[in-house]
Formats: C-alpha cells, sequence, structure tokens
C-alpha cells in the first residue's frame, strides 16, 4: 500500500470478493475468489487503481450451508470484514473503492454500500459487466457454469487436468469484457472526482477511521470539504 501514491497519483482500490464453494470435479473450491481476484489485477493494470489483498471466504444465502466444500461467513461477519477493510485502507489515503464480485447472492454488499458512503464506495458483481452476454456467453450464468470455468481455466491455465482450447480463449473474452467495462467505470470515476476526492464529493480527514463526528460544509468549496469534530 503506497500512501503517496494514493496521494498524489490515484485514490481508487479494489477489492476483489468471493467464496469458498464445492465447483464439482472440474473447478477448485475458491473459483469464485480466484476470478475476482484475476478481473481486479487486469483491471489494476489498466488503470492505476490499487488491488487490495482478497479475503478468501465470503458469505451465504441459507441453502448454501451445510453444503460439503462450503466454508461460508455469516452475513453479519461478511459485513464487518468488508467495513473494515475499507476503513483501514481509507486511513491510508484511498478515497474511490470498488468491490468487485465473482460470486452470487451477496447480499451482504448492498448493505456495504450504505454503511461505507463517506469512503466512496461502490459495488458490482462481474455478472453486471457480463450480463449473460451473448457475444461472450453461449450459456447464461449461473453456479459452476461457462463463465466461471472459462475465467478458471484462463487464469490458471495448466493447473486442470482437462483443458479444452476453446474455454481459455473464451476465457480471455470474458476476462477483457468484464475488466474493460470495470476499466470504463473507474476511469470515468476518475475524471470526474479527481484523487483527494471521494465519490459523494467528500475529502476523507487525515486518519479518518468512522468513528468520528462529521459535518458536511456544501458551502466551502465546489466539490465540498470535510470538517472534523473529532470527540468520541
Amino acid at each position: 500500500m503506497n500512501i503517496e501514491y494514493a496521494k498524489n497519483e490515484c485514490d481508487v482500490a479494489i477489492l476483489p470478493i468471493g467464496a469458498i464453494e464445492q465447483h464439482g470435479l472440474h473447478c477448485p473450491c475458491g473459483s469464485d475468489t480466484l476470478n475476482a481476484i484475476g478481473i481486479a489485477e487486469r483491471v489494476g493494470e489498466k488503470t492505476g487503481a490499487m488491488v487490495l489483498p482478497s479475503p478468501m471466504y465470503g458469505s451465504h444465502p441459507y441453502m448454501h450451508w451445510g453444503m460439503k466444500g462450503t466454508i461460508p461467513l455469516k452475513y453479519e461477519t461478511h459485513i464487518v470484514m468488508l467495513e473494515d477493510i475499507v476503513r483501514g485502507t481509507a486511513v491510508a489515503g484511498y478515497n474511490k473503492f470498488i468491490i468487485i464480485s465473482a460470486h452470487g447472492k451477496v447480499s451482504s454488499t448492498i448493505v456495504e454500500v450504505h454503511k461505507l458512503g463517506l469512503e466512496g464506495t461502490l459495488s458490482s458483481t462481474w455478472y453486471d459487466f457480463l450480463r449473460d452476454n451473448k457475444n461472450v456467453l453461449d450459456d447464461y450464468m449461473w453456479h459452476a457454469d461457462e463463465a466461471t470455468v472459462a475465467g478458471s481455466m484462463y487464469h490458471f491455465e495448466g493447473t486442470f487436468a482437462l483443458m479444452e482450447k476453446d474455454d481459455v480463449e473464451k476465457g480471455e473474452k470474458l476476462v477483457s469484457t468484464a475488466a474493460g467495462h470495470c476499466c470504463e467505470l473507474i476511469n470515468e470515476i476518475k475524471e470526474k472526482y479527481p484523487y483527494g476526492i471521494n465519490l459523494l464529493g467528500f475529502r476523507n480527514p487525515d486518519s479518518y477511521s468512522g468513528i468520528y463526528n462529521i459535518e458536511y460544509d456544501k458551502d466551502h468549496d465546489e466539490k465540498g470539504q470535510l470538517l472534523k469534530n473529532r470527540t468520541l
């Protein structure tokens, strides 16, 4: 984590998230997380955004609990974990956060966007960037599906017992498509909100940890300025 880089170059941070769950014999249990990491790294290379280390575990709906090969986090645990990661990173000067998920049914991120408003947080899944795109996919996105398999084979070519050239090529295409749309989003954000300004037009105060009382002075300047009242 480069504090000077965040201060003077790019203050966008990407948090890739996924899950540990069974994907059959043809994919590793961490496929969702690994796909999210792969896309995030591609986006980071092209935009200059920092890619945060990914927590490998994710939250799951009730019907996933008790399935062998799945290690779920409680809904509340996942929310608190993401909140702590983003707020800890915000202290270093990062003002814009993009949570990218390659795992479906992650309702905890909806809560995160509301809880982490001052940190300027957006959340998306690779479904949003692909959305059953027939230019990339032949089948609909689901679980252990065409997209998951092709993405895993692309990111980790040579690690699968059954390797199909078509799957690797398709993986490259879908990763490029998802990463490309995410890059467009980040570049638009960077253009509209220069470094030092988050998505709400706020400037994060020094050492902000989410526990201080903060006032928003709309008239202080054009983009808005945070005034700190550090009374615990």
